[in-house]
């Protein structure tokens, strides 16, 4: 899914948690009096147990089993992506903000109960209260998402803050009465996680959708430091005070803090900019492979002496292409589309020989007679829309393997991806494609286990600022962002 749709995402998704509030906050509610704590507690195991086959839709595609022993293994290191965002101070103030989310909404469901009751209000308010709480978060969370994708983000977190510290206020200055509660429930309910949109579309802009669910998931762990402080905090101010007042005036503050760290969030990124945000026409990128694709390219001498062209891929080389993929070896054909995949699907032969994609590179290595020239390796790496990082891939024809062509088209890869304004280039590699971790590891690229799949391993390498030194021989002077293909 596109950078610029997490956002929308993570509310469609995040509103089917209240809509289970709305319909089991009053059941729970009911059970309870009717038959006590441990029986609601016990329906609800149940009704969670119920959904566990519900996770098998969400399998990783199964990975083909490595047909040689692994190479040595790496060391076991942070991710890449982990360590840049940990050094980047607006992931860190989107994880204090998120603490904060955690605070507030914990101590809500916690206490709210306990709060209903010390206002001498009925105890059946409090399923209603959260019944309306979790119906207005639905309608929140769906709000936010569309949001994220016209709004800027960190204003959308600072004014859900700022609004969540309004409603406690106002809470707390009015009256206790059921019209009151109902109506702070609808405010709160309206916020409540409507701050998980632009919280995952801030994560995923930043650092892209390679590592959105771990450095998602490290925020939300901060989240729940913030819920368990909320909970236990809220029990101590009781305990020592007789009331909840200590606790609402900290979330106030806590809230006003929350919405102020927000606007200090650095919303953009130094990746260049979409295809789609800049438009088709005047774009320099898509113009400058469209003319590059029909020059004749560059020719290389390899190791063994033998002689390659290499340029970009164009429309008209898709019987090539695919017939190179059906002449690899299964082996070759695994390592490279980690499946038993004999011919590329229509989609894929289309993203791979350019048709409407504008920040997709792909370089192919063609060797033989004028006239007769055969595809004998691809590189290509892939864009996404707002990431700083880019996605490798390679392949070399069976009979070629070992002759230094991998190496030539990673570099120009690099290159390309470099002008275009990318940070780092990334990609997975099965641990029994020895080869390959090899040439990685020749060609600059740090190897690491895969964090999110533990059957790969994941090279990434960073990218420099300027041309090496080595490359500007064979590099002309850009027509646009990549014209290291072709001469």
């Amino acid at each position: 899914m596109p950078a610029g749709r997490h956002g929308f995402a993570s509310g469609v998704i995040s509103a089917g948690g209240p809509a289970g509030q709305l319909v089991l906050a009053p059941a729970a509610q009911a059970l309870t009096l009717a038959a006590g704590w441990t029986s609601a507690m016990i329906a609800l195991a149940a009704l969670s147990l119920a959904a566990l086959p519900l996770a098998r839709a969400f399998r990783r595609p199964a990975r083909p089993t490595p047909v040689a022993p692994r190479a040595s293994a790496p060391r076991a290191s942070s991710p890449p992506a982990v360590r840049d965002a940990l050094a980047n101070p607006s992931y860190w103030l989107i994880g204090a903000a998120f603490f904060v989310c955690g605070f507030h909404v914990t101590f809500l469901l916690t206490h709210m109960p306990g709060v209903i009751e010390r206002c001498g209000l009925p105890a059946s308010l409090s399923g209603a209260s959260l019944a309306v709480m979790g119906l207005f978060n639905v309608v929140g969370s769906i709000v936010s998402g569309a949001l994220t994708q016209r709004v800027p983000m960190r204003l959308m977190l600072a004014a859900l803050y700022g609004l969540r510290a309004l409603g406690v206020a106002a809470f707390l200055l009015a009256p206790k009465t059921e019209a009151v509660v109902l109506g702070f429930s609808v405010w709160m309910g309206l916020t409540y996680m409507a701050t998980l949109p632009p919280t995952a579309g801030l994560i995923g802009k930043l650092f892209g959708a390679r590592h959105l669910g771990l450095l998602l998931g490290l925020v939300f762990f901060v989240h729940q430091l913030g819920a368990f402080a909320g909970a236990w905090l809220g029990g101590i101010a009781l305990e020592a005070t007789g009331s909840f007042d200590a606790l609402w005036q900290a979330d106030i503050a806590l809230a006003a803090c929350a919405a102020l760290i927000a606007l200090a969030i650095r919303e953009r990124t130094g990746a260049a900019p979409s295809a789609r945000a800049r438009g088709r026409e005047g774009d320099p990128l898509l113009a400058g492979i469209l003319a590059n694709r029909a020059q004749p390219g560059t020719m290389r001498r390899l190791r063994d002496g033998r002689r390659v062209r290499v340029r970009p891929a164009a429309p008209r080389d898709a019987a090539a292409i695919q017939a190179f993929v059906r002449g690899l070896s299964d082996d070759t054909r695994r390592s490279r589309f980690f499946g038993s995949l004999r011919e590329l699907p229509p989609a894929m032969l289309e993203r791979m020989t350019g048709a409407g994609q504008a920040r997709d590179v792909v370089l192919l290595a063609l060797a033989g007679p004028a006239g007769e020239e055969a595809v004998v390796g691809l590189g290509q790496y892939a864009a996404q829309p707002d990431s700083p990082a880019c996605e490798l891939a390679l392949v070399v024809d069976d009979a070629w393997q070992g002759s230094g062509l991998g190496r030539i088209l990673i570099e120009r890869l690099f290159e390309a991806a470099r002008r275009a304004g990318f940070g780092r280039v990334e990609g997975d590699v099965l641990p029994a494609n020895r080869s390959m971790v090899a040439l990685a590891r020749a060609s600059g690229f740090e190897v690491a286990h895969n964090p999110e799949d533990p059957t790969l391993l994941q090279i990434v390498r960073r990218l420099p600022a300027r041309t090496p030194a080595a490359l500007r021989e064979w590099l002309p002077a850009p027509a646009y962002g990549m014209p290291a293909v072709a001469h």
